[in-house]
């Protein structure tokens, strides 16, 4: 070939070659982009707790859109692998690395705190949810769901303490760093509660796998069914007349108040509830929340004993279409005893008054009644202007993570604060409730 002929092929094979990289970039992009898809779906399943054989179908719904509105790209949405199996596997692996990503930021952590829940799933298998709260030097919050570990057998204080020791383990937790536990109350979490008749079932080859039981109604939904009850009396009374099974209660009036008081109470401890969850509160916000409705009580109990039912509306209600008084008497000491509950259950809020205190409003704080560790940095930081403008514009919580580092103390007091939650702050309303009857 002459020179001119073998520079025109070595242009032709250049041009060859750059075709088929772009090919390749292009193939490999798109398949990059089908993966992502196949990520994002799988987690959007996980987190609707959807099963995993959905992706078939949501595949199916996308390639059939997509023909209507983009036909051009159909072959982009047939790319994308959806299968049961393949489901699975990507929610594994985003299991994976959540877990991947919390244990490297729990190394950074300078404090954390555990809240451990024990309840029963379908199959009657006790399931412990171990939940972490961390704060690291740069008094940032993480919160993540730590665990989940089924418990078979027994269900005992001890059990549940040996299978959150091995989750904190696993994720090498110092123990040194842990500053709280909060539970759920259950009898499980402070003493013996020998469950599951299930395994003494299988090892005997029982033909029944289990025995039928049925659990008290949870309760945040509690006081809904109080409510849905109350609203639908004339029609459940209705419908079991005709089925010859008469319920006398809906026909007792002292009997519906004392249901209309109860929908009342349960409204306002479920709202109190609601105020207590999410994610990142504080143990201020919480103690606020618990104080003014300890001062609610103590108004609606005065109020009560007047006759007084304006913050009671299905009481008022019901009091104007029955013929007896409602026995007002009675609801007051109830509330009086509800009252008492609360200050014995949230006593260790006095306790920690100084300590929370000092988090909420650093400034305010009486050097002289302070810790002595404390005291030395306190005065620094009430004399330091520029500090206290700071905290008047960004509040309590987003304020610790200013403190400099010249206050160490102040700032692991901080952290300390941010993941300090106390188990009286998971309000037990079921015992409140056996308080009320």
């Amino acid at each position: 070939m002459s020179m001119e002929q073998r520079l025109q092929k070595a242009k032709d094979l250049k041009r060859n070659l750059q075709h088929q990289q772009s090919m390749f970039t292009r193939i490999s992009s798109e398949s990059e982009a089908a993966t992502k898809a196949s990520f994002i779906i799988a987690e959007e399943i996980a987190k609707a707790s959807k099963p995993f054989s959905e992706g078939e179908f949501i595949k199916d719904c996308l390639e059939k859109v997509c023909s209507v509105v983009c036909p051009d790209k159909k072959q982009a949405f047939s790319n994308i692998s959806l299968s049961r199996n393949t489901v699975a596997s990507r929610v594994d692996e985003l299991a994976s690395d959540v877990e991947s990503q919390l244990k490297t930021k729990a190394k950074d952590f300078i404090s954390y705190s555990l809240a451990v829940d024990e309840s029963t799933d379908r199959t009657d298998t006790a399931q412990l949810s171990i939940f972490i709260r961390g704060v690291d030097s740069q008094l940032s919050v993480t919160e993540e769901l730590l665990d989940v570990k089924p418990i078979h057998g027994t269900t005992t204080g001890k059990d549940i303490f040996t299978q959150v020791e091995q989750s904190v383990n696993k994720m090498e937790l110092p123990w040194s760093k842990l500053v709280g536990l909060t539970t759920d109350g259950a009898q499980a979490m402070c003493g013996e509660v020998r469950g599951l008749f299930r395994a003494l079932l299988e090892e005997e080859n029982s033909v029944q796998e289990d025995l039928p039981y049925h659990t008290e109604v949870r309760w945040l939904s509690r006081g809904k069914v109080l409510r849905r009850f109350y609203d639908t009396r004339t029609e459940i009374a209705r419908f079991m007349e005709s089925k010859q099974r008469p319920v006398p209660e809906l026909e007792d009036e002292k009997w519906l108040g004392d249901l209309a008081f109860m929908c009342d109470i349960t409204e306002h401890l479920n709202s109190l509830n609601v105020k207590l969850q999410g994610r990142k509160q504080l143990i201020t916000e919480m103690r606020d929340s618990v104080k003014a409705f300890e001062l609610k009580l103590r108004l609606w109990e005065g109020q009560m004993r007047r006759g007084n039912l304006t913050h009671f509306p299905t009481c008022q209600t019901i009091s104007a279409t029955v013929t007896i008084p409602l026995p007002t008497q009675v609801y007051a000491d109830k509330l009086n005893t509800l009252k008492e509950e609360f200050s014995r259950r949230f006593a260790d809020f006095e306790s920690q008054k100084f300590n929370i205190d000092l988090f909420a409003n650093p400034f305010a704080i009486d050097v002289d009644t302070a810790p002595e560790h404390l005291q030395l940095e306190l005065i620094e930081l009430q004399c330091n202007s520029a500090l206290k403008t700071q905290y008047q514009s960004v509040g309590a919580a987003e304020f610790a993570p200013l403190l400099p580092e010249s206050m160490p103390e102040l700032r692991l007091h901080a952290a300390h604060i941010h993941v300090h939650v106390r188990e009286h702050l998971l309000v037990r309303t079921d015992v409140l409730y056996n308080e009320l009857e």
